[in-house]
């Protein structure tokens, strides 16, 4: 099955899943070369004393062989089997060939199954991948299709993953992208360009959220293994290959995106990050660390928090909104609630004073609401419990 057309470079997208389902079962494709053979004319099998065998069709060539003993010459015929022909080659490490041979050679069409799972299926010249094939990446999950010269992946195809629906059409050289391509995002964003020789980038348009944007800058980390795994880099202002200075957009290989000001190559001044697990934070960056101190966090639970980071952390002062609308705001170390600080429950009781790793601990105050009134207790806390009170009263809540 083919996934392009070679007459005008399109993707039958819809037979992706149905590829894939081809390829994931190496002991199915061995059963089927298995009956492909009982097909064939004139099988022969051939024991090798490596273990491997081949069982086919073969041509059998005589040749001379000359001994020499006691000054004596003596001629002797010999009988060589050679694979040439249809036929199955078990090797020695795991390895299955099934297709044609010519001798002893892979030639023409073939499906060789690798014993790590990977599987390649299409033509072959002289043992090397050669022309128009399929090779399945079990490890990856992906597969390629396209054209092959001496083993490495040389002319127009396609890489598919099976995880998502990114997917990259374009001209491949060396095993690597090379000169004009399209690379399609799992989020719908699309990027046309010039993959440039032995370099890790191209520089193209991208059509995001209906609109393009000019003399965007994809990169990515691997020349060719890539699972959604594009930066792309889109330059506002003066462009530098060697440090990335400007407003830009970046993608990253686990997906998240950031939108923002780069200065040397990293995150520096104000700039949005959305991550893969649907967090977002806004507000301003140092040398790739969140430093802000006024910045917002969203939450993909819906909740909030806005306020101080430090090294990446909540630092500082700041407020943070739950779901089901309590809140807390004070201090923050390190992600948590550290210092002075007030929780305000759902019931709308409430808690003020200290706290230490996100629990009530040292001198506080918790108001306990019941009806119009709040009752009042004081004391030493620890790990959320009042261990000793030092006052308790009742006060109405237009008291307080």
């Amino acid at each position: 099955m083919t996934l392009i057309n070679y007459d005008n470079n399109q993707i039958v997208s819809n037979q992706k899943s149905q590829l894939f389902k081809e390829f994931e079962e190496a002991t199915l494709i061995i059963d089927k070369l298995k009956n492909k053979l009982k097909n064939q004319v004139n099988i022969k099998k051939i024991q090798y004393q490596t273990n491997s065998y081949y069982q086919g069709q073969i041509i059998q060539i005589k040749s001379n062989i000359y001994r020499f003993f006691k000054k004596i010459q003596q001629k002797q015929n010999n009988i060589n089997k050679n694979r040439h022909g249809w036929g199955l080659y078990y090797m020695q490490n795991g390895d299955v060939y099934g297709g044609f041979f010519q001798m002893n050679q892979f030639q023409g069409e073939g499906t060789y199954i690798y014993k790590n799972g990977d599987i390649y299926k299409g033509e072959l010249n002289q043992n090397n991948k050669h022309g128009i094939g399929t090779y399945f990446y079990m490890k990856y999950e992906c597969i390629y299709q396209g054209k092959w010269e001496n083993n490495v992946k040389d002319g127009y195809g396609i890489l598919v993953y099976k995880s998502n629906v990114d997917f990259y059409e374009g001209y491949f050289k060396d095993n690597i992208k090379f000169g004009q391509g399209v690379f399609n995002f799992s989020n719908g964003d699309q990027f046309n360009g010039v993959w440039l020789e032995k370099m890790n980038f191209a520089k193209g348009q991208l059509q995001q959220n209906k609109q393009e944007y000019k003399d965007i800058f994809l990169y990515e980390d691997d020349p060719f293994f890539y699972e959604g795994i594009f930066f792309s880099y889109k330059y506002i202002e003066n462009y530098s290959f060697e440090k990335k200075n400007g407003d830009g957009i970046f993608y990253y290989k686990n997906t998240d995106k950031y939108i923002g000001d780069f200065i040397n190559g990293m995150r520096n001044g104000f700039g949005k990050y959305f991550y893969s697990n649907g967090c977002v934070y806004e507000g301003h960056w140092k040398n790739n660390q969140k430093e802000s101190s006024n910045a917002t966090f969203y939450f993909p639970d819906k909740t909030l928090y806005q306020g101080q980071f430090q090294n990446s952390f909540k630092e500082g002062f700041g407020k943070q909104t739950y779901q089901n609308n309590e809140f807390y705001e004070g201090e923050w170390k390190q992600d948590k609630r550290n210092g002075k600080g007030k929780y305000v429950f759902y019931d709308e009781s409430f808690y003020e004073g200290d706290w230490e790793n996100d629990e009530m601990n040292g001198l506080g105050t918790f108001y306990q609401k019941s009806d119009n009134k709040y009752q009042v207790f004081n004391g030493l806390w620890n790990k959320n419990e009042i261990e000793q009170i030092f006052y308790k009263q009742i006060l109405n809540i237009n008291q307080y």
